[in-house]
């Protein structure tokens, strides 16, 4: 009696008991959650300064020194010529470490004879794997390095690349240099040293230095983003500030493994109670002005279509192909896009083969007409048309929420093949109707 009567009674001892075992599990999971933090926070490549510490600045970098004392504008162009214009990966995966390349000269002389283009960051190339050190455990490992995919004259602003010289190597999709592949050894300067950016000595000089390194660093670079991590939740790891900066980026990853409903989603925003307008959509990266996505080579997925899509030459396979991309797929393509990237940032969309776009873009030509869909030769190579993004109602809007809407709504974005898809083993690009369509006949 006594027993149930402690059990009710919430005054009793044992009710004092069981909530003091509370409180220390509650405390308990705290401390471990913020360790965990702290973890991921230890990991992050680069450090920034928290606002507690007083970072002191050194005599040769005093205002009255020589760096310091030149104008902003000036040396914003200094940090930019030396960190800025370039793709930059940026990796996080729980893995192994990379194997590295002997420091033995005649073993690299000998390996730079061999493979030229397999020596990228110093990592030991496999090609029966990933280039892993499976002799240490796995950890969640940070990776940064400048990418090398492609000649240096080969390129637009802010690192974007063009393809010129060899098309299909040039796709985000077909980027290498996780895997030791480039070519640096057509990039000026010693190797691996040129590999890096070599930007964390100057972030860590003073807070002034890394402020102003770190607006260069992810505002003057195209960020290469292909790690299943970052892509499923890049807001766990990275500050809202960082991905504020962030003006051009080429995103990679496979539609079997994520689709386009789980990439991006926001799990958690710190300092949510900072934001002026909580009615305002949350956008991933505000200060986007550049999109490129890539797909990894794919031809069916139950993830990304709702279902199996048979890619065969019947009238029904390609029926069925066409509304599977255009009444499921292409939708949530719109909803990612509208969660990542502000309305006016130009945003292509790499289809990775010729039978994926063969399917979209005489459809888009059908349903939009030959003016709003704007089949073109695109600047990096190969074919180009506009999606526009279809209104959510059929209502008409009042010219208030129409202006509105136009200010914070994205019209549409590019899709993409490249050169090489439309001449392979697969398909023999003879379409004539699309030559004159893409202006491909003089």
């Amino acid at each position: 009696m006594n027993w149930l009567w402690s059990r009710l009674n919430p005054r009793s001892k044992w009710y004092e008991e069981r909530s003091a075992r509370r409180a220390r599990t509650q405390k308990r999971r705290g401390q471990q959650l913020q360790q965990e933090r702290e973890e991921i926070d230890r990991q992050q490549l680069p450090t920034w300064p928290h606002d507690k510490f007083n970072v002191k600045i050194g005599p040769a970098l005093d205002r009255n020194g020589s760096f310091f004392a030149l104008a902003s504008e000036i040396r914003h162009l200094i940090l930019r010529e030396a960190f800025g214009d370039q793709t930059v990966h940026l990796d996080l995966d729980f893995r192994h470490p990379f194997k590295t390349l002997s420091c033995n000269k005649e073993e690299l002389e000998l390996k730079r004879i061999q493979y030229p283009n397999f020596m990228h960051a110093n990592i030991s190339a496999n090609i029966l794997g990933p280039p892993y050190d499976r002799s240490v455990p796995k950890s969640w490992l940070w990776f940064s390095c400048v990418c090398h995919r492609c000649h240096p004259s080969d390129q637009l602003s802010y690192g974007r690349k063009a393809n010129t010289s060899t098309p299909d190597a040039y796709e985000p999709r077909c980027d290498n240099c996780l895997r030791a592949g480039g070519l640096c050894r057509e990039y000026p300067g010693e190797w691996p040293s040129k590999c890096f950016i070599g930007i964390s000595g100057w972030l860590l000089t003073c807070r002034q230095a890394y402020r102003e390194g770190i607006e260069v660093l992810y505002g003057a670079n195209t960020i290469h983003i292909q790690s299943p991590s970052l892509i499923c939740g890049i807001e766990d790891f990275l500050s809202p500030n960082i991905l504020s900066m962030m003006t051009s980026l080429e995103l990679v990853w496979s539609l079997e493994d994520i689709g386009p409903d789980e990439a991006f989603i926001q799990r958690s925003l710190p300092d949510a109670c900072t934001i002026e307008d909580p009615k305002k959509p949350h956008v991933t990266f505000p200060s986007l002005r550049h999109l490129r996505i890539g797909f990894k080579p794919l031809l069916w997925s139950d993830k990304a279509f709702g279902g199996r899509i048979g890619w065969g030459a019947t009238e029904t396979e390609r029926t069925e192909a066409e509304e599977r991309i255009h009444d499921y797929f292409l939708p949530r393509l719109d909803q990612l896009l509208e969660r990542i990237a502000p309305p006016a940032a130009e945003i292509v969309v790499s289809w990775d083969s010729w039978l994926w776009y063969s399917r979209t873009d005489l459809k888009l030509l059908e349903v939009q007409g030959r003016e709003r869909t704007r089949m073109h030769q695109a600047e990096i190579g190969g074919l180009a048309c506009w999606r526009a993004i279809p209104a959510l109602s059929d209502t008409q809007p009042s010219p208030e929420e129409e202006n509105v809407t136009k200010k914070s709504k994205r019209d549409g974005y590019w899709i993409h093949v490249a050169d090489a898809q439309l001449s392979n083993r697969y398909h023999n690009f003879k379409d004539w109707h699309r030559h004159e369509l893409y202006g491909l006949i003089e």
